[in-house]
């Protein structure tokens, strides 16, 4: 038995009241020694709260959590952005509305950017111009910013939107691999990974088939580092999350290979018990980057929805942020 319990006592007790600012839940910087609110802060901690399944708030903590979510808007675009430049403007918006979304709230302004995307033909624009052979995960989090942000507003556009959106997204997977991407190698790498992540929680959000599932779980299994995990650095938690999420949600469509899903799900299993047990890495991977603990405690998420609760063991099950809204 895997039991993480350590690591929520950690989360509640140590790492929350280093980054919290003043005394009410709700106000968040981004690390351990800044001052600034940030957007990712207030929404990341959104998010872990949630997934420890300890959202539980008195009114004051959710109308501060709101307010400080929705002051991050423009009211001219509908775009949120952080105090400073980090993901694209398209991650950010749907970043904070997602967040938003665990509040049951909406952002206060409408999304008046999506005029620059709302025909078939400026769609197409938008997701053919992207870089399909070597930065299919940078541009992933425009698209899967943009689709996840009128999801979650869904008056902002028609329906038949997703319809194109889906329609445009499937010419770029891979029989090869399963991957998207145009590269035509039958190896997959973490680009594709990272990147096809990014649209497949949108799929799934919407219960559309995803191609290839066989294709896809293949290409995981076989990148799997000698540690147990996917990913390099410095993104360690991101792209594992990335191939676990896929390699769960993939094997429901056909059970295919689910031996070896598992056998690569405990070890990986085993590759994050050892990073969180460690206590100047806790430090590395999440006092420096809070945005890390989201991918991280996501991934345990998954795991144990995977493994069962015997396995990987917490006093509340952990839920998963993306069977709530479609995006993280």
């Amino acid at each position: 038995m895997f039991d993480i319990n350590f690591f929520i006592d950690w989360i509640i007790n140590d790492l929350e009241p280093k980054i919290r600012i003043g005394q009410i839940r709700g106000n968040y910087t981004d690390f351990v020694g800044n001052d600034v609110t940030a957007l990712y802060g207030v929404s990341d901690m959104a998010i872990i709260f949630y997934t420890i399944n300890s959202l539980f708030l008195n009114d004051h903590e959710k109308m501060l959590w709101v307010k400080l979510l929705k002051k991050f808007q423009n009211i001219n675009t509908g775009y949120f952005s952080e105090y400073k430049q980090n993901h694209h403007i398209l991650h950010n918006t749907a970043f904070a509305i997602s967040a938003l979304n665990l509040f049951g709230e909406k952002p206060k302004y409408s999304l008046k950017f999506i005029t620059n995307f709302d025909s078939k033909k400026k769609l197409e624009l938008f997701l053919n111009n992207f870089d399909w052979e070597s930065e299919v995960y940078k541009n992933s989090h425009k698209a899967a910013g943009l689709a996840s942000s009128v999801a979650l507003v869904p008056e902002t556009i028609n329906y038949e939107w997703f319809e194109w959106f889906f329609e445009i997204c499937d010419k770029f997977f891979d029989q090869n691999h399963g991957m998207m991407g145009n590269n035509s190698s039958k190896e997959v790498n973490f680009d594709q990974i990272g990147g096809t992540f990014h649209y497949f929680f949108i799929y799934e959000y919407f219960r559309k088939k995803i191609k290839y599932s066989n294709q896809r779980i293949d290409s995981i299994l076989k990148i799997q580092n000698s540690n147990g995990s996917w990913s390099r650095e410095p993104n360690i938690w991101w792209l594992n999350l990335d191939a676990v999420y896929m390699l769960t949600r993939s094997v429901k469509n056909t059970g295919y290979r689910i031996k070896d899903i598992k056998k690569a799900l405990i070890k990986n299993m085993e590759f994050v018990m050892n990073r969180i047990n460690n206590e100047n890495l806790r430090v590395e991977d999440f006092e420096k980057c809070v945005h890390n603990l989201t991918g991280a405690i996501n991934c345990l998420a998954e795991l144990q929805l995977f493994l069962g609760r015997d396995l990987v063991y917490s006093k509340q099950p952990l839920l998963s942020v993306l069977d709530k809204r479609p995006f993280i």
